[in-house]
């Protein structure tokens, strides 16, 4: 009877821990050469970043840990560090090797929704790329008065941007269960949509995906363009492929 209890208050006990570890995200940083440095980690909110943890990098490892209502895009930056990482964070266990050289380059496991988010932002700087080669063309045509290649890089660039968003388009309706897609549609996609294809696009988006803060976001700015003149509220692409991919995360941060 003694030992019946002690096996079922072990199995409680077990039970209760990983429980626990399901509803908590735990970092592991491995870093090189940032030893004594303090590494930290921000979420967004509508005022600003707002600090979810920190710790001081000992030994060349550091951890972070928090809770997530909902797989959401976060921030790290290390002292002395120009550079930080954008990380799409859910409560499991995720790893980081940390890149010295680029932060934002760094090896993250253990995210499922941050490898979609790293998919999509490999795909989208190829787009980006693309623009800036054209840019430049477009740039030196200008300065020598050729005005074929002007008209030819801009029928390019038209055409790059349209690419750009059926890409997106797809991309979003591929992971249309992450709340992945819906952060894609919020941080720019939207604006890029006519009012009936961005409701038709967020009607696609299944009711388990519908509570996260970016549905929120693109739903509120579909009900502003349903309220204001379309043509004052809509704009194009252009700026986000001028700009380059930094702008999926940064546009969101303000």
């Amino acid at each position: 009877m003694k030992y019946g209890i002690i096996i079922t208050l072990l199995c409680i006990f077990i039970i209760t821990s990983c429980k626990k570890n399901t509803e908590l995200f735990e970092i592991d940083i491995k870093c090189s050469q940032a030893n004594n440095l303090t590494v930290r980690i921000f979420s967004e909110t509508e005022t600003g970043l707002k600090l979810e943890d920190s710790s001081k990098i000992e030994m060349s490892r550091a951890k972070l840990s928090g809770k997530v209502l909902k797989p959401e895009l976060m921030y790290i930056f290390i002292d002395n560090f120009n550079d930080y990482l954008p990380i799409f964070v859910e409560n499991s266990n995720i790893s980081i090797v940390l890149n010295n050289s680029k932060i934002s380059k760094s090896s993250v496991k253990g995210s499922e929704s941050h490898k979609i988010f790293t998919d999509f932002v490999q795909s989208y700087t190829a787009y980006c790329d693309k623009a800036a080669g054209i840019k430049k063309t477009l740039s030196n045509a200008e300065k020598n008065y050729d005005t074929l290649m002007m008209k030819s890089m801009e029928e390019s660039y038209s055409v790059l941007k349209s690419e750009l968003i059926d890409f997106q388009v797809r991309f979003v309706e591929k992971y249309i269960s992450s709340p992945v897609a819906c952060y894609i549609i919020s941080s720019h996609l939207m604006y890029g949509l006519s009012k009936e294809n961005l409701q038709k696009l967020l009607e696609e988006i299944p009711n388990s995906n519908k509570d996260n803060k970016y549905y929120f976001t693109a739903k509120n700015y579909l009900m502003q363009l349903k309220n204001e003149n379309e043509k004052d509220t809509l704009i194009t692409s252009d700026n986000i492929l001028d700009q380059g991919s930094d702008t999926l995360w940064a546009n969101s941060r303000g």
